[in-house]
């Protein structure tokens, strides 16, 4: 009798220990919660479009520990016509992509919590995680900074507040991720892409620079908080501790007047020096004169301002790219003319007189401009 006591009492104690691990660890770290909730993803028809050099993709695929391919389908929107036409069907922008049978969709989610709730999965990975770990699980979500900006989520949906941005916006992700999860989790139908499907609608509430949190009963705006505390007090939530948002970093030595864009013979001559290049750049350099050449004709103007920090983000961000692109500063006199209209910066203009506002990082400009 005295030996079953004492084996319950360690089966007991081990439990403990692996609940308590799950909820230390989460689920990125955990392989039984990731197969969990690859078989959920699986039975939900999962796929993720994207292309092989996408580091983003690479990212999304790295996070299943190395089972990727045994639980999502993924389509290549650059490898074969077939690849490319689904894309196109899915209305592929960013990448990568997620869609569900469920009909629900998230482009480029930034980890598996944030694919577990849009996908509905929650109670299916806890289930098979176990009873106890399943408490010790959703204990540990609901706790310390998740806590505090899950509040802060519920609330923000429950007053209509907007996340006006753009899915390729570092600032947008910095914001996203200030919500540990929360913001895929309740948040995601209040964002408005507007470099997709919200662009007329950010247009005529000039939600920029991005990210803007917008109440539209209110008409209060809030541009690039820097920590939740002043979302939360600005709308009404007050009660969330303070949490810094991560912000990019700005090289904000380079100026217009460094970059000084010349007609070019070859805007392609970097391409010689490749070989000397490390393999891990030298995809992203490839990338990056792909996208140069593909520009090239295209008669795409990007308008900047000088000392305008979004400017030298997007200067920074195009790197030789910018050789292919018409530049126009207008904060030069000569230029008066062609930037009446341009109020926001960066600005794009197509050859078709479309405008596009704010930051465009380089796969997003492929996409946009070159599949």
């Amino acid at each position: 009798m005295k030996n079953s006591y004492f084996l319950s009492f360690i089966i007991c104690l081990l439990l403990c220990l692996f609940t308590s691990e799950i909820a230390k660890s989460g689920i990125e770290t955990n392989p039984q919660a990731v197969a969990a909730l690859g078989k959920c993803l699986k039975s939900k028809n999962a796929k993720m479009f994207g292309a092989k050099k996408c580091s983003h993709c690479n990212h999304n695929k790295e996070m299943f520990l190395g089972n990727f391919d045994k639980y999502v389908q993924f389509i290549d929107c650059r490898e074969s016509a077939n690849g490319k036409a689904q894309c196109k069907a899915a209305n592929v922008g960013p990448f990568p992509k997620w869609t569900f049978n469920n009909g629900q969709e998230i482009t480029r989610p930034t980890s598996l919590e944030a694919l577990m709730d849009v996908a509905d999965c929650r109670d299916q990975v806890l289930a098979e995680i176990g009873g106890e770990a399943m408490n010790s699980y959703q204990t540990s979500s609901n706790s310390g900074n998740y806590g505090t900006s899950e509040d802060l989520a519920k609330c923000l949906v429950a007053k209509d507040v907007y996340f006006y941005g753009s899915p390729v916006c570092s600032h947008c992700s910095h914001g996203k991720e200030a919500f540990g999860g929360n913001f895929e989790k309740y948040l995601y139908k209040n964002f408005k892409d507007c470099a997709g499907s919200a662009k007329k609608e950010c247009v005529q509430l000039n939600t920029f620079p991005f990210p803007t949190w917008y109440q539209p009963s209110t008409g209060k705006k809030l541009a690039r908080p820097e920590t939740l505390e002043l979302i939360a007090s600005t709308f009404g939530c007050n009660g969330v501790q303070p949490q810094v948002i991560k912000q990019p970093e700005i090289n904000t030595n380079n100026t217009f007047d460094v970059i000084e864009v010349k007609p070019q013979d070859s805007p392609y001559e970097p391409l010689q020096q490749q070989e000397s290049l490390p393999m891990s750049n030298k995809a992203v350099f490839d990338f990056k004169n792909e996208t140069a050449k593909c520009l090239i004709g295209k008669n795409l103007s990007l308008y900047i301002k000088a000392g305008d920090k979004y400017s030298v983000e997007q200067l920074n961000e195009l790197g030789e790219v910018i050789n292919s692109i018409k530049l126009i500063d207008c904060s030069k006199a000569e230029n008066t003319s062609q930037c009446k209209d341009i109020t926001t910066f960066p600005t794009w203009k197509t050859s078709k007189g479309s405008l596009f506002y704010g930051f465009f990082d380089i796969e997003n400009l492929y996409n946009t401009n070159c599949q």
